[in-house]
């Protein structure tokens, strides 16, 4: 069982490193388009604070991946699962709770910010489109939170089965 755990705690740890380099990616990627627009492109003010703001949620989102989210691999030398249950379990449980929470840290700082971009394209583009991308950006925010509840229901599963089982032993 234990060689079980190990790997098993390992490929979380893997999965956990390579969300937070693909988040990143996109991350960067959002950061490159909105200062390019900020740089060469004249907008209102509305729309200035609105890009100045998502640079900031995007900023939000970073430190929080890497901050508080992040494992590192040599976690997995320093502290094999196999004696230290309880960091893991402290771990698992950070990672779900953060990922329970993911509309404060990961949906609002980035739709606020939209929603100002938006409002600031009032006028220029016709109401029913605003609406529309508007209704778009909130079931892309909910599919976000369900799906981050989801894999959130998923590692507590597994933290109970990996390191309940073990502690029963």
């Amino acid at each position: 069982m234990d060689m079980n755990l190990e790997a098993n705690v390992a490929k979380f740890v893997k999965s956990i490193w390579n969300r937070n380099v693909r988040e990143s990616v996109a991350c960067f990627i959002l950061i490159a388009w909105i200062g390019f627009d900020l740089y060469f492109t004249a907008a209102p003010d509305l729309m200035t604070c609105g890009k100045l703001l998502m640079l900031f949620g995007i900023g939000v989102v970073l430190a929080v991946l890497w901050g508080k989210l992040h494992i590192p691999q040599a976690e997995l030398r320093l502290a094999p699962p196999v004696d230290h249950g309880d960091r893991w379990r402290h771990h698992m449980t950070q990672q779900s709770r953060f990922l329970r929470f993911a509309w404060l840290w990961y949906v609002l700082p980035l739709f606020v910010p939209g929603t100002l971009i938006a409002l600031s394209r009032v006028g220029e583009v016709p109401a029913a489109r605003l609406l529309g991308v508007g209704g778009v950006a909130l079931l892309i925010g909910a599919a976000v939170v369900w799906l981050n509840i989801i894999v959130a229901q998923g590692i507590e599963r597994d933290r109970d089965l990996w390191l309940d089982e073990r502690r029963a032993a």
